[in-house]
């Protein structure tokens, strides 16, 4: 069996280097119907602007691979257009074309049915293109009906979502449809797996996925990549607690906090606190609160030696040397410092070290760090006026 992998392997290989092309045809779109529904095939349009040098490899490694020249010669007319031709330039704005290359499929009619994008193996776009064929499957078909009120299959709704995510495109009123048909065994599905986070990406507490993220959270944490859950509840707990930010309500904020606890592993709950418990008390002008929230998640935080609050360190420790003159402050902020250097190195952490040393007189300590920053600074261009002031400050002093 390995031997028989390996052999296919290196034939589809050879087979792109000396196979022939997809034969692209020149017509204009007029044209391109006629022949399609003299030769019933489907049309494919490849989107390709000449400036893209993804698109040249496509053309180099997919188009002239002998299994996909012989399937689309086949089954499609084809045409390749860039971006200054008319067609393509109604296609890339009547479907909101913003990546290269797009495969876009219409119908004998010039109905677009199916689409997808960017750069791929050519197996893995051979692949995609097959079931094309098949209208439970092709994405703009499935939307038509859907728009019609036709009820699809679960097996077509799921097919739906996957399509439209790809595209980069939302629906949540159908995504919402999919997710009241799932149960306790669908979550291992793979494919089900890749809709219900791409929803959960995108949802607040009102989402109705975030209701079937409490409902179904025992087979999600099951079935579920652990960098997927992360990423899922990292997503959640922003997403959740910026709305509550954006609304300046205390009791609306700490109820969602106190939900996102119930669901939410306490480490990745301490993180999200870290970053976004301080934000939201400065928010509404409480820079008491602020400080011992941070100083609160701080110590709950740290215990887990992440690197996840490195950038939140540096920017409550900044916050808090520009704004305060308070010694306890200060060196509170200063710890925080000195944990995101142990976590990584930054000079930015550095810079921000350096000017809490200087406020808290530790001058020598201060000059040593802002050397080391300037000099990296002036090195990689970045700006250097803060820092500058910074050591004219610590000349004077």
């Amino acid at each position: 069996m390995k031997y028989f992998i390996l052999t296919s392997s290196i034939l589809f290989l050879l087979n792109t280097a000396f196979g022939q092309s997809v034969n692209f045809e020149r017509g204009d779109w007029g044209e391109i119907i006629s022949q399609a529904k003299e030769d019933h095939k489907l049309i494919y349009v490849s989107l390709s602007p000449s400036w893209c040098e993804s698109c040249k490899s496509f053309d180099e490694d997919v188009y002239h691979n002998k299994f996909v020249s012989d399937y689309f010669n086949s089954h499609f007319v084809s045409i390749k257009r860039d971006l200054d031709d008319p067609v393509a330039k109604e296609f890339v704005s009547k479907y909101k074309v913003r990546s290269y290359p797009t495969h876009l499929f219409f119908d004998q009619k010039g109905n677009l049915v199916h689409m997808f994008k960017g750069g791929m193996p050519a197996n893995i776009f051979l692949d995609k293109s097959e079931e094309v064929h098949d209208p439970s499957k092709q994405v703009f078909t499935l939307k038509k009906r859907i728009k019609d009120n036709e009820k699809l299959t679960y097996e077509e709704y799921l097919n739906y979502c996957i399509g439209v995510f790809d595209l980069g495109l939302e629906d949540d009123r159908t995504t919402d449809l999919f997710l009241s048909k799932l149960n306790a065994s669908s979550f291992k599905d793979k494919r089900v797996v890749n809709v219900v986070s791409h929803a959960l990406y995108h949802s607040d507490a009102n989402a109705y996925a975030f209701e079937v993220f409490k409902k179904y959270h025992e087979q999600i944490k099951e079935n579920f990549p652990p960098q997927t859950l992360n990423s899922i509840y990292s997503k959640i707990g922003r997403n959740i607690l910026g709305a509550s930010l954006k609304e300046n309500n205390p009791l609306m904020f700490e109820k969602d906090m106190y939900t996102l606890k119930k669901y939410i592993p306490v480490e990745n709950a301490a993180v999200i606190f870290f970053e976004l418990y301080p934000k939201f008390y400065l928010s509404i002008g409480e820079d008491d609160k602020a400080f011992y929230s941070i100083q609160n998640t701080f110590q709950e935080v740290k215990h887990y030696q992440t690197k996840k609050i490195v950038n939140s360190c540096n920017d409550w420790a900044w916050y808090f040397c520009e704004n305060s003159e308070d010694n306890e402050r200060l060196q509170a902020a200063l710890s925080w410092v000195n944990y995101g250097l142990s976590m990584a190195d930054s000079y930015d952490l550095m810079d921000t070290q350096a000017h809490l040393y200087f406020k808290l007189g530790m001058v020598e300590s201060s000059k040593s760090v802002a050397e080391k920053v300037l000099k990296h600074y002036q090195k990689t261009g970045k700006d250097t006026a803060q820092i500058a002031f910074l050591m004219q400050q610590i000349t004077v002093r």
